[in-house]
């Protein structure tokens, strides 16, 4: 039995199958409410109308006299499991609205055919079940549909996908290419332990495997691709360098070794990505720096366009922009090792094709941080990405590369912008109906590129934070592949981050919003109260904050948290040496956008992510549900919290005001971008 729940569950396969099928459709199902404070309420509620999208598939069955016949329909969710589908006498596809052997289903807005194999989403309401195998009665829903439609792109077509990720390092000294020199290389110039740090295979923690493993294995950084340049290349002596004059002379010594490799036989179109790794003791004030996005310059690709070739019935001598605006491609030569894309030609077959030649650009990294963590951070600003921020700290997702994660992959919308993954579907004020829940089952986000997030776009009128905030929702457990089985607890379950851009180049900082988990074994209690309000060098702060140590912490009152719970004291403060304390792992399962607003986005956890505090989120597969606030109480997107009096009347209309987006204002796009020289600050002394 599942904790809290009546109702019998199998074992074996059949019963992942159909558990799958029910968490994913069930509102108010029995999985949904348990482990949830108060959920239980949640059962008493009228099932609402059900929403779920993925492909129509038709079923087919070979009669006694020959011939084919439709049997009947099914919805396959992203997860793999299909959904029988009945059709309700409302529906265009009812009974007598189509004649009886009449295959075809059609599309409740437009009238069109939709075809097997089409996206759709279908609204309905679910039919319990049961049938009799080998393995015992298995419990499933079929799925009453009141309207289908069809369901267009995901998401805006993505303008670039990085498949390849071709880079070359250059490692500098200035003076003399020795230790003894006043401004050494990194690593005392041994190229072979830089080329591991950049080149290493997989299991190496290398910047290479780093980006193989988070790019699902697409964004190839290999010795074909990639290389060292193979000598430490000593910059032109100035005896009377200032760190002022050498970090603002970049550009003279980036030329410097350009030429350097140009003469040396090197062709530099081949590499998109340029890291010049500055001596050691040139306090540039930064661990890295690098432009946003491949704008400088020519890259040509190791693959070439074809002469001519023909799209759509039309021939081509060259690039073309045709479907993709703003972004030349050409066909190129089978032979490829790294397309950009593929298109079927007119006999059939998958035809390579690439973007034209572009922009590279360039990364610099001071050598005394020349780190995995650091350098894949400065591409991911080549690749688009911003920072990836949390509370009060523009740099404090540590979930990622883009924050302070290291090592860690990249956050759902950064594996966006670099076109690694698509989320699972995209929703918006047109796709979700007020105070309804729709519910998505997430795959691990280092598993499967294309079904481990959501995105929802707050464009409703009278949007708790902004009209322009999309919110991804995606899954990051532990027990999966490096780096992500490295992330500490509190960054383990279902991620909730922000952000203001809308398109792959949009350049605006992400804002990690909450992490969700559902235990099995609840949490421990805190160990004491945090301060409502205290002070740290000058700031005034409230609860947790994400800054300065190395996970969340908060003042506590010394009349009332004994010394023996305190971890640690500092006299950073106004009124004296005070005591702080770690904040406790908290196990929330819900996250309401804002709690005040009545239009607010509500998350809320349909099933366990872990065991307990230890491993809170390990578990291959998490239900989400999300709903869209019209009204404050609690029979509207119920969320375990007593905004007001269930009589109270829904809300209606817009506030007067709009109110501000959460975390700093957005970044503008800029030609470049840096990191402090100490990408997650120290712990202050105590």
């Amino acid at each position: 039995m599942v904790p809290g729940c009546q109702q019998p569950l199998m074992t074996g396969p059949c019963r992942r199958v159909a558990l799958a099928a029910l968490l994913v459709l069930a509102v108010g199902s029995c999985r949904l409410a348990a482990g949830a404070a108060g959920a239980r309420r949640l059962l008493q509620q009228p099932v609402r109308e059900e929403w779920m999208a993925g492909q129509l598939q038709a079923i087919a069955a070979a009669p006694k006299f020959g011939g084919v016949d439709i049997s009947s329909h099914a919805v396959l969710l992203d997860n793999g499991n299909a959904i029988d589908l009945e059709f309700s006498d409302t529906s265009r596809n009812g009974k007598g609205r189509r004649g009886p052997k009449d295959p075809r289903v059609f599309d409740d807005n437009s009238g069109a055919e939709l075809v097997p194999g089409q996206r759709i989403k279908v609204v309905g309401s679910r039919r319990p079940l049961t049938r009799v195998s080998g393995s015992g009665t298995i419990a499933y829903y079929s799925f009453t549909v009141t309207s289908i439609t069809s369901v267009g792109s995901p998401l805006p077509p993505l303008t670039y996908a990085f498949r390849d990720v071709p880079s070359i390092v250059f490692v500098t000294s200035m003076c003399g290419a020795t230790t003894t020199s006043p401004y050494p290389p990194s690593n005392s110039g041994n190229i072979s332990a830089i080329n591991a740090t950049f080149l290493g295979g997989p299991g190496s923690g290398s910047i290479s495997a780093q980006f193989a493993s988070c790019s699902y294995g697409t964004a190839n950084m290999s010795p074909s691709t990639s290389w060292v340049y193979p000598t430490v290349i000593d910059l032109p002596c100035e005896t009377n360098v200032t760190n002022t004059s050498f970090c603002g002379n970049l550009n003279t010594y980036r030329n410097f070794v350009n030429n350097v490799a140009t003469t040396a036989g090197v062709d530099l179109k081949k590499y998109r990505h340029r890291v010049l790794v500055i001596p050691k003791n040139m306090n540039c004030g930064w661990a890295g720096m690098a432009y946003v996005g491949p704008y400088s310059g020519v890259y040509e690709k190791e693959c070439k366009c074809l002469p001519s070739f023909v799209y759509k019935s039309v021939t081509y001598n060259g690039c073309t922009e045709v479907d993709r605006p703003g972004r030349p491609w050409c066909a190129t030569d089978p032979s490829c090792p790294s397309p950009d894309f593929y298109y079927t030609n007119a006999t059939g077959v998958s035809q390579p094709s690439i973007f034209c030649p572009n922009g590279y650009s360039w990364a610099h990294i001071d050598a005394s941080y020349f780190s995995t963590h650091v350098v894949s951070h400065e591409l991911g600003h080549n690749l688009f990405m911003s920072h990836g921020g949390w509370i009060d700290a523009e740099y404090g997702d540590a979930s990622e590369t883009m924050g302070s994660g290291s090592p860690a992959c990249f956050n759902a919308v950064h594996q966006y912008q670099a076109g690694w993954s698509t989320p699972a579907t995209r929703m918006n004020a047109s796709t979700m109906q007020p105070g309804v829940w729709y519910n998505i089952t997430l795959n691990a986000a280092a598993v499967n590129p294309n079904n481990s997030a959501i995105v929802v776009h707050t464009s409703w009128a009278g949007a708790a934070v902004s009209n322009a905030t999309r919110y991804y929702v995606s899954y990051r457990p532990s027990n999966t592949t490096w780096p992500d089985n490295n992330l500490a607890v509190w960054w383990q379950g279902v991620m909730v981050t922000s952000w203001t851009g809308d398109r792959q180049t949009s350049y605006a900082t992400t804002w990690h919003n909450a992490t969700l988990t559902q235990l099995v074994t609840p949490a421990a209690p805190a160990k004491c109260a945090c301060k409502t309000a205290w002070d740290y060098s000058g700031v005034n702060y409230t609860g947790c904050i994400a800054s300065v140590r190395v996970k969340p912490w908060c003042m506590v009152d010394s009349a009332t948290c004994p010394s023996t719970k305190w971890d640690g004291t500092t006299s950073r403060t106004s009124t004296g040496t005070q005591p702080w304390i770690f904040c406790p792992y908290l196990a929330n399962d819900t996250w309401v956008e804002r709690d005040s607003s009545p239009f607010s986005l509500v998350v809320k956890l349909g099933s366990p992510t872990g065991q307990n505090e230890s491993a809170p989120a390990t578990l291959p597969l998490v239900d989400v549900a999300v709903c869209r606030r019209s009204a404050l109480i609690e029979t509207n997107c119920f969320d375990d919290i007593d905004e007001a009096p269930a009589s109270q009347p829904p809300a209606s209309g817009a506030p007067t005001s709009q109110p501000q987006a959460a975390g700093p204002a957005a970044a503008q796009p800029q030609a470049a971008h840096s990191i402090p020289s100490q990408p997650y600050p120290p712990r202050p002394p105590t």
